[in-house]
């Protein structure tokens, strides 16, 4: 399952950096 959390975590990343 830490492969869906990072994939989330990268969209949010990259949404707001």
């Amino acid at each position: 399952m830490e492969s869906l959390l990072d994939s989330c975590f990268s969209s949010f990343y990259y949404f707001f950096r």
